[in-house]
């Protein structure tokens, strides 16, 4: 069975979990942090994942999902513009940070209101 992680990256705290994509979101915790340092959260993201990774070692992971506030550029994977986080993340090409750093896994990233109707409809939380 495959297995994604989420990231959603919040103005003082990460959120992150993963799922079989077959039920509900497991593993769900929240880290704080200052986001404002691009390179402290770079560390931390992955720090966080290769943690995730190898905790969970008997799992194949396939991806990695990373929600943002902010307009993003997903083909870019680069936050266009981003008023919770700050000006220090416009034009920040996030998706490159963690390929330089060494993360292996495909990385998806989008609008974190987008992310939230995806998870919605996969999971079928929506009121009626």
């Amino acid at each position: 069975m495959a297995y994604v992680l989420g990231i959603e990256i919040s103005r003082d705290s990460l959120a992150y979990g993963f799922t079989d994509m077959n039920s509900m979101p497991s593993e769900v915790s929240h880290m704080s942090c200052d986001t404002s340092n691009l390179s402290v959260v770079s560390d931390l993201l992955m720090r966080l994942i290769n943690e995730v990774l190898s905790s969970n070692k008997s799992k194949k992971f396939i991806g990695v999902g990373i929600a943002i506030a902010g307009i993003i550029n997903i083909e870019q994977a680069r936050v266009i513009r981003s008023v919770n986080l700050g000006a220090q993340w416009n034009g920040y090409a996030l998706l490159k940070e963690l390929k330089d750093r060494g993360l292996l896994l495909p990385v998806f990233m989008d609008n974190n209101s987008n992310v939230a109707v995806l998870a919605e409809r996969m999971f079928d939380l929506g009121t009626e």
